[in-house]
């Protein structure tokens, strides 16, 4: 009996060291966190001092001062410091930038990415031409037509705008969609697309040539075939009347 006392006490004092040795291993770690937690929250304070790196990626012909300027981050930073909200709020708001993504990075880095808005289209509004970007953006207003940096859309005519605001034009948004979905060929060759007729959309190249393009049901799947009719015209050098899409088969007249 005395031995199977003795056993049982040792077991139970081994069991009491285990459980100390776990508190103090907990109390380590909640130290741990507490000192951490306390750096940070100090180091959130002290938004004057650099800390960390800001990195920027995306951009072409901003720099990296006008996004972060864009974004309401001042050049002496502390990444713990960053109103995230703010800078999403900042850079979607911005006409000249599309957000893709913002975060911490490592090592201690905010990293933001975005891509540059670019025009994709022009279209006559009561204000004079409207600039869209790929997405149907408002991103410049010109009161006279300066030049040629996108087709032009012709056949309708957008109310008075805000830069930053999104056309809800359906007709514009699916012609501007097959814009964008033309190749580099198809896009350079593109100088005009007519959509004032539903039924018979027609878009014009540099060279004059004319392309029938049909419905403006199913407008977008028609960039494909009109990007490589153009490619090829291209390569061939022969001088074309006009191109026809509204059927399966592209035909092409020659002169």
């Amino acid at each position: 009996m005395m031995g199977r006392q003795s056993r049982r006490n040792n077991s139970e004092k081994k069991v009491m060291q285990l459980s100390e040795k776990w508190k103090k291993r907990l109390y380590s770690i909640l130290i741990v966190f507490f000192v951490l937690g306390a750096c940070y929250f100090t180091l959130s304070l002290l938004p004057g001092v650099q800390i960390g790196t800001l990195q920027v990626a995306g951009t072409k012909l901003m720099t990296r001062e006008e996004v972060l300027l864009a974004a309401g981050l001042d050049q002496t930073y502390n990444v713990f410091a960053v109103d995230r909200g703010r800078v999403r709020s900042r850079l979607e708001q911005d006409a000249r930038l599309e957000l893709l993504s913002e975060g911490y990075g490592w090592p201690l880095s905010y990293q933001i990415a975005v891509r540059e808005r670019s025009a994709s289209a022009y279209v006559p509004s009561v204000d004079g031409f409207v600039v869209l970007d790929r997405s149907g953006k408002v991103i410049e207003i010109q009161r006279r037509f300066s030049h040629m940096g996108a087709p032009l859309i012709t056949g309708v005519m957008l109310p008075s705008l805000l830069i930053g605001e999104d056309i809800q034009d359906e007709t514009i948004r699916k012609g501007l969609e097959f814009l964008v979905q033309l190749s580099e060929y198809g896009i350079n060759d593109f100088s005009e697309l007519n959509l004032a007729n539903p039924e018979n959309i027609q878009g014009f190249t540099f060279q004059g040539v004319i392309i029938n393009l049909g419905s403006l049901k199913g407008l977008e799947d028609k960039a494909d075939p009109a990007s490589q009719v153009l490619k090829e015209i291209t390569r061939s050098g022969n001088r074309v009347r006009y191109i026809d899409l509204k059927s399966r088969v592209p035909v092409v007249k020659f002169e």
